[in-house]
């Protein structure tokens, strides 16, 4: 259960990672003149990229719940 807190607790930094996309697409379009197109591609990649990171820390949420059902009362 404890890796499953610190999968979870990492997904906020994870998020704002791949949103910083976003910013490094903003700047590029400054630097090559072609705004807005890189920020829209780099924040729609980081949107991609965080959903994907919260629907594994959820898939594995939902194994170790099904886990701890499976080992029964005593386990836990």
């Amino acid at each position: 259960m404890m890796q499953i807190a610190g999968n979870t607790g990492a997904l906020g930094l994870e998020i704002f990672a791949y949103l910083c996309l976003a910013y490094l697409g903003k700047y590029l379009d400054n630097r090559l003149h072609t705004k807005p197109w890189l920020m829209y591609l780099g924040l729609f990649l980081g949107v991609a990229a965080a959903i994907n990171a919260l629907v594994r820390v959820n898939r594995e949420y939902q194994r170790s719940l099904k886990q701890d059902d499976e080992a029964g009362p005593d386990r836990r």
